[in-house]
């Protein structure tokens, strides 16, 4: 399946990471959408009446009632990345998919750019 949004769910609702405009991707939320969140740029929960468009600094998480977001330095300047932690999901922002830099300090086993397939990290593939 190729993703041009990702959405994650906890006890709360769902999480909506870089979301384009549309009904059809309305349609297809699976349950309420709470959160909004942005890789690049400001996040904005245009569309999505029932969410909040959250901007999470550096080091802080987000508790989605069931699931972690921790925001993790970008690898590029205005980057943002998402680590979903219970999972081992790294949403990074880019759409360079496995060449992107896996970060030292988190448990990663996979990767969701912002355009393309979902890469399962290999540790003898790492890009620096």
């Amino acid at each position: 399946m190729e993703c041009t949004a990702t959405s994650w769910g906890g006890d709360e609702g769902w999480a909506l990471i870089d979301p384009v405009p549309g009904e059809a991707l309305r349609a297809a939320a699976p349950g309420p959408v709470r959160w909004v969140l942005a890789t690049r740029g400001e996040a904005s929960a245009a569309g999505w009446p029932e969410a909040r468009a959250v901007a999470p600094k550096t080091g802080e998480s987000l508790d989605l009632g069931g699931a972690t977001l921790q925001v993790l330095d970008g690898d590029e300047a205005g980057v943002r990345r998402l680590l979903l932690v219970e999972e081992r999901m790294l949403f990074s922002g880019s759409a360079q998919g496995a060449a992107v830099v896996w970060p030292e300090d988190a448990a990663v086993e996979w990767i969701a750019p912002v355009r393309g397939f979902v890469v399962r990290h290999a540790p003898d593939n790492r890009s620096r």
